[in-house]
């Protein structure tokens, strides 16, 4: 791409688009990450590192204030 960008910097119709790869869950981190953001137990297995999507016995994948915490908190640590 380099290369590509260096021979036709001249040319002025193009356009250029980077994507990257963005952290995605399971947020399943080891230590000391797991625990760097939370003041939870990270072998709590009330707690999730993968938020249920779609419809589920609690209602439309939603998360408790806890999980919603906790599953930040491994985002973060990631």
């Amino acid at each position: 791409m380099a290369d590509w960008l260096r021979s036709n910097q001249e040319w002025d119709e193009w356009f250029c688009y980077v994507d990257s790869f963005d952290v995605h869950e399971p947020f399943h981190i080891p230590e000391p990450y797991a625990s760097m953001y939370t003041d939870e137990d990270p072998d709590d297995p009330d707690l999730t590192y993968w938020p249920a999507y779609g419809r589920t016995d609690r209602g439309q994948g939603e998360l408790s204030d806890r999980e919603l915490d906790f599953v930040r908190s491994q985002f973060a640590g990631r």
